[in-house]
């Protein structure tokens, strides 16, 4: 595996992200919609916030923040993609949708959701792969959102598949064509008669907040498991590591017998030893003679 970006947001490094939104873009307008402000993008040492607050800013009364543009040298076409992220606490309240997904560079399609939340659902996870052949969506459910999970997606071996801390949700067959893909993550507010609802009592400003995003040119090797290399270099180990029972048994058994093997071997060679060196010039000389008849009648 090659990781070719891990970025942990000190602050916003312009030359991995070159596009920090500053306009509608995708998103839905309306009463009361939003646009995107690019002062709610902002990052310090406990990683990047992409705010979404109740104010008026060019005509709109809700504003997100967004940040995208990944430079062409982390634009990969399979691989795996993965993000630690904290979405937007609102309750059971409507209308903060938060995202974080994989796009085709210059245009909507393909789109691969693989952490997105609703305000009227704060526990669910949605899991979409958005493309020219249509729309294939899963959800997770029973996770809370507004905590710290790890978000992870493959596109490997025309299949998408999505993890939350590490465990398996979603598998689907990849829809759309190999081509390079970029990385997008924002908040905003929907329209009261389309997806995500709009605002009611909602608390602002709220955050999406994103410890780090990291990118992988190969997803071969599933997660959960280990890579032949790191199987190696555990099993090497083995005998210092206590939770790795199932290395530290096989291990441990293969040395034991191997070490037992030789100490057994160590300790005849050393007795005989000390047997001829017990001995007088004339047994010895004795014992040569009869090793030697018993090597000719051979």
């Amino acid at each position: 595996m090659t990781v070719i970006l891990n970025d942990t947001f000190g602050s916003i490094n312009k030359s991995i992200w070159t596009n920090i939104y500053s306009s509608t873009g995708w998103l839905p307008n309306g009463t009361p919609g939003s646009t995107y402000n690019p002062a709610n993008v902002t990052a310090d040492s406990s990683g990047l916030h992409l705010a979404i607050k109740k104010e008026s800013y060019n005509g709109y009364s809700y504003t997100g923040g967004g940040l995208g543009g990944l430079a062409s040298q982390y634009q990969i076409s399979q691989g795996r993609w993965e993000a630690k992220a904290k979405f937007p606490s609102c309750g059971s309240e409507k209308g903060v949708v938060g995202f974080i997904l994989l796009m085709a560079t210059g245009s909507d399609i393909p789109e691969i959701d693989f952490a997105e939340t609703t305000g009227s659902d704060a526990n669910t996870i949605i899991l979409t792969q958005h493309s020219s052949s249509g729309t294939k969506t899963d959800t997770a459910s029973g996770i809370d959102t507004t905590q710290w999970h790890t978000y992870t997606v493959d596109v490997w071996n025309n299949q998408v598949k999505f993890y939350i801390d590490g465990i398996l949700k979603s598998t689907q067959t990849q829809n759309f064509t190999s081509q390079k893909l970029t990385v997008s993550m924002g908040t905003w507010t929907g329209k009261c008669s389309g997806y995500g609802g709009c605002p009611t009592n909602t608390s602002f400003p709220q955050s999406l907040d994103i410890a780090y995003v990291k990118i992988d040119n190969d997803a071969s090797t599933p997660i959960g498991t280990s890579s032949s290399s790191s199987t190696t270099t555990t099993n090497t180990n083995s005998g210092s590591t206590t939770s790795n029972t199932g290395s530290t048994t096989n291990t441990n058994s293969g040395s034991t017998t191997s070490n037992t093997g030789s100490t057994s071997l160590s300790s005849i060679t050393s007795s005989i030893t000390s047997f001829f060196n017990n001995l007088s010039s004339e047994e010895k000389l004795l014992i040569g003679v009869i090793i030697l008849i018993i090597i000719l009648r051979r």
